[in-house]
């Protein structure tokens, strides 16, 4: 794959419970924070389960909801696509999430 010189990264976040992301009672929800390129200016999850995000990228960091039917096992990945404000792809690849 192509634009994989500068690194990104998955950053470890502790799962919400339902007060804190919106969802019915006992149904926590997971987080998956990334930090790409720092000229980044969108960027794109693609989940194994076919769901994805549009990302709003903030100096280089953004951040989604993992899908509710995500996989949630060790080794579980993640794709990130990102792209500067020409539009140019500056990083694509897979990530682990756990």
């Amino acid at each position: 794959m192509g634009a994989r010189g500068v690194p990104a990264r998955i950053l470890r976040v502790s799962t919400l419970g339902a007060g804190e992301s919106g969802a019915p009672a006992g149904a926590a929800r997971h987080p998956v924070a990334v930090t790409l390129p720092a000229t980044a200016t969108s960027a794109g999850f693609e989940f194994d389960d076919g769901s994805g995000a549009d990302l709003v990228v903030t100096d280089g960091m953004a951040l989604a909801w993992l899908p509710r039917k995500a996989a949630m096992e060790p080794g579980a990945k993640v794709r990130v696509r990102a792209w500067n404000a020409k539009d140019e792809l500056v990083y694509d690849g897979s990530l682990t999430l756990f």
